[in-house]
């Protein structure tokens, strides 16, 4: 039972981490929606 829980620790770590990434990017605004957002054009750049 300790072995499998050494195991275990690791594998959950990652997958928090990839879960908190994927959260992450799918959050992320991209800078068109951005501009959108804030009524700008390329030219206010």
């Amino acid at each position: 039972m300790k072995h499998l829980k050494g195991r275990a620790v690791p594998w959950l770590m990652a997958a928090g981490m990839g879960l908190a990434a994927v959260g992450t990017a799918y959050g992320a605004e991209t800078l068109q929606d951005v501009m959108k957002r804030r009524n700008l054009s390329q030219q206010d750049l």
